[in-house]
C-alpha cells in the first residue's frame, strides 16, 4: 500500500473534483493511483474516484492508455460489470469515476471458504463468463482476470458478482497504431499466476488469453490452488510449456463435464480453447438458480458481517469475528478441521490465544527448532527476519509467515522463500489460525 493510504498524510481528503466530487477517504491503492471513496455533490450519491497519480498523469502513453480504458470500460454494460460514470482532468491529474461496490473480493472469499461446491463454482463461473461474452462482443479483452478483480456484492439471495479494473484492457484491434505502441513485442503484462501462454511470450493478446486466465481462477475455486506455483519465472514458464496437474486427482467429485471444459480452456495453444460463449454454455448447464438453503444461509451470514467496502483490506476485518462471537471460538471452529495429531511448530513469539485455541482442539503446539523438531505438520514463523527461513522451508511442510503485508515485497520475498501462507502484522490470532488451517488442508489435498 502507498504512503497515501496513511489519511493523516494525505492531502486529496477533502478535495474537490471537477468542482463535483469531494474525496472522502481512500480505499485502495495501486502502483498507478489511488481510489478513494467519493460524495458526488451533485447527485447526493456515494462513488469511487480513481486518481492517477501526477508523475503518471503528465506521462504521455500513460494518459493515452487511461483515456482509452475510461472510454472502453464506460461501452460495456452489463449487470456484472463495474460501471463508470465519468472521467476526466482536474488540476494536471486524471480521474475515473465509477460505481462504488460493497463486499469483498472473490480472493478474500476463496481464501476463507477454502474449496468451494460445484454449484457455488458454477454460479460464480456463469456470471463472469457472461460479462466476458458482453466484454468479447466488443472484442474488449480484460488481460488481466483474477479472483482479486471479481467483486461479490450483496446477500447471497440478492447477491451481484462484478467483474472489475479494466485497467489492461484494450480494443483487440490489429490496425489500431496506439494499442500497437501500448502492447508491442516482448511487453508483458497481467499477473503471473493466470496468464496466458501467449501473454508470457509477449506476443499479440486476443479474447483467448482471457478465456485461459478464467480458467486459471476456475481451477483455483475448486482446489484452493493455482495450476502453477512457485516463482514468478517458474510459473511463467509453466504457464508456456508444463501441461497442469487434471483437476479431478485434486478434486475427485468434479464433474466429469467441468473438468473437461477447465483442461480445454488451459490449452496452450489460444485457438484450441473454447470462446468465453461455448464457456457460457457450459456453465449455465451446471449452474442453478437456486442455491440450496444451507448454501444460502452461510452466505448470507458471512457476507452480512463483513464491513461494506469497495476494496478489502489486507488485515481481517473484526466483524467477521461475530461470527464465532470471540478469537478463541473462531479458532476452536478453525481446529476442529485439522486432524488431532496435528503439530504446528513455532518460531519466534506468538499471541497466547493461538496456542490456547490450537491446544484445546488437540493441536500440539510447540516451540520450534529445526534440528530437534522433524515430524511438524506446519511451522508458523513470526519473525522471519531472524529466522532461517532456507531450512524452515526445506522441511517441506507448509510453513505460514508473518509480515507487514502492506510491503509487497516483503511478501513476494516470503513466497519466493517457499512460504505457503503470509499473515499481516500486528499478529492476530484468528489470522493465523486461518491460515495454517488453509496451508494444511492445500498440504493434504496436493499429498492425496
Amino acid at each position: 500500500m502507498s504512503e497515501l493510504i496513511d489519511e493523516t498524510a494525505d492531502t486529496n481528503i477533502g478535495r474537490l473534483i471537477a468542482k463535483r466530487y469531494e474525496l472522502l477517504h481512500a480505499v485502495g491503492d495501486g502502483g498507478m493511483g489511488v481510489v478513494y471513496r467519493a460524495l458526488d455533490k451533485r447527485l447526493g450519491r456515494d462513488v469511487a474516484v480513481k486518481l492517477l497519480l501526477p508523475r503518471w498523469s503528465q506521462d504521455k502513453a500513460t494518459r493515452t492508455r487511461f483515456i482509452r480504458e475510461a472510454r472502453v470500460a464506460a461501452q460495456l454494460k452489463h449487470p456484472n460489470a463495474i460501471e463508470v460514470f465519468d472521467f476526466g482532468e482536474h488540476e494536471s491529474s486524471l480521474y475515473l469515476v465509477m460505481e462504488l461496490l460493497r463486499g469483498e473480493t472473490l480472493f478474500d472469499y476463496m481464501t476463507e471458504q477454502g474449496q468451494l461446491p460445484i454449484q457455488r463454482v458454477a454460479h460464480v463461473g456463469y456470471r463472469i463468463a457472461d460479462v466476458l461474452v458482453a466484454a468479447h462482443e466488443l472484442t474488449l479483452v480484460h488481460r488481466d482476470l483474477k479472483p482479486e478483480n471479481v467483486f461479490l456484492e450483496g446477500a447471497a439471495d440478492k447477491e451481484r458478482i462484478v467483474v472489475m479494473d479494466f485497467g489492461l484492457a484494450f480494443i483487440a484491434d490489429a490496425k489500431a497504431a496506439i494499442d500497437r505502441r501500448l502492447t508491442k513485442e516482448g511487453l508483458i503484462g497481467g499477473t503471473p499466476y493466470y496468464m496466458s501462454p501467449e501473454q508470457a511470450r509477449g506476443r499479440g493478446v486476443g479474447l483467448p488469453a482471457d478465456v485461459y486466465s478464467f480458467g486459471c481462477m476456475l481451477y483455483e475455486m475448486l482446489t484452493t490452488t493455482v495450476p502453477f506455483e512457485g516463482s514468478a519465472p517458474e510459473v511463467v514458464a509453466d504457464h508456456m510449456y508444463k501441461a497442469p496437474e487434471d483437476v479431478r486427482t485434486m478434486r475427485p467429485d468434479c464433474p466429469v463435464a467441468l473438468a473437461e471444459l477447465i483442461m480445454r480452456m488451459l490449452e496452450k495453444h489460444a485457438d484450441k480453447r473454447p470462446t468465453a460463449e461455448g464457456v457460457r454454455k457450459r456453465l449455465a448447464a451446471l449452474d442453478s438458480a437456486n442455491l440450496n438453503s444451507r448454501e444460502r444461509a452461510r452466505d448470507a451470514t458471512y457476507l452480512s458481517t463483513r464491513e461494506q467496502r469497495m476494496v478489502s483490506e489486507v488485515r481481517p476485518n473484526p466483524g467477521e469475528r461475530t461470527r464465532f462471537q470471540s478469537d478463541q471460538a473462531y479458532i476452536a471452529k478453525v481446529a476442529e478441521g485439522l486432524s488431532e495429531k496435528a503439530v504446528v511448530g513455532v518460531v519466534g513469539a506468538m499471541p497466547p490465544g493461538l496456542s490456547a485455541g490450537l491446544v484445546a482442539n488437540g493441536i500440539s503446539t510447540i516451540s520450534f527448532s529445526t534440528e530437534a523438531n522433524e515430524d511438524v505438520t506446519a511451522v508458523f514463523v513470526a519473525d522471519p527476519a531472524a529466522a532461517d527461513m532456507a531450512s524452515i522451508t526445506a522441511l517441506g511442510v507448509p510453513v505460514v509467515a508473518a509480515c507487514d503485508t502492506a510491503n509487497m515485497e516483503n511478501v513476494t520475498a516470503l513466497l519466493r522463500a517457499g512460504v505457503a501462507e503470509v499473515v499481516p502484522t500486528p499478529i492476530e490470532p484468528a489470522g493465523v489460525a486461518r491460515k495454517l488451517w488453509r496451508a494444511i488442508t492445500k498440504a493434504k489435498a496436493r499429498n492425496q
